[in-house]
């Protein structure tokens, strides 16, 4: 409001088709048009893949990819009626490869990449561009969980990046 801007923050549940609907009925509502969605929500459970919990599993491919997919197809609604909009999608290092103890994070950020692929190639003739960004570790909540239970994730990343350290937000 300081730099003459208006900003609304709203609750959603990204695995609701009605709450993520919702958020955009009243974006709409208020603004009249969304120019970019940029979905950053994600979940992780690691442990071993025979180990891994069906209800872990669904709670995690629910967030990472179906709320990916729900946000963008609501949104992508709007940005085609408009004829012009962009989306990005915080897709992650672990949809491009294996990590150990991570099968249903990696299988839902996998699945964000090719939502986007998908999307990208539906939706660029119609004026909404769809990309991705599929970055390694950063310093969040998460990957501080992370380090929590699993002290050797940090020497193990860190040995794959160039740069020699986990990134900060």
């Amino acid at each position: 409001a300081a730099h003459g801007q208006r900003a609304l923050a709203l609750p959603v549940d990204v695995t609701s088709r009605s709450s993520v609907q919702t958020v955009i009925d009243r974006l709409m509502a208020d603004f009249g048009r969304i120019d970019i969605l940029v979905n950053s929500h994600g979940l992780t459970k690691r442990m071993p893949a025979v180990d891994f919990l069906e209800a872990d599993w669904d709670q995690i491919i629910g967030v990472n990819l179906k709320g990916t997919f729900l946000c963008c197809q609501s949104v992508g609604r709007e940005m085609i009626a408009q004829g012009r909009g962009s989306i990005i999608n915080l897709a992650s290092i672990g949809g491009l490869v294996g990590l150990p103890t991570s099968v249903a994070y990696c299988a839902s950020k996998g699945g964000v990449v090719q939502l986007t692929r998908t999307l990208g190639v539906e939706w660029a003739p119609l004026g909404v561009r769809v990309n991705a960004i599929a970055p390694s570790s950063f310093n969040t909540p998460m990957v501080r969980q992370v380090l929590e239970v699993e002290p050797e994730y940090r020497e193990r990343v860190v040995s794959k990046i160039p740069i020699g350290r986990i990134a900060e937000p």
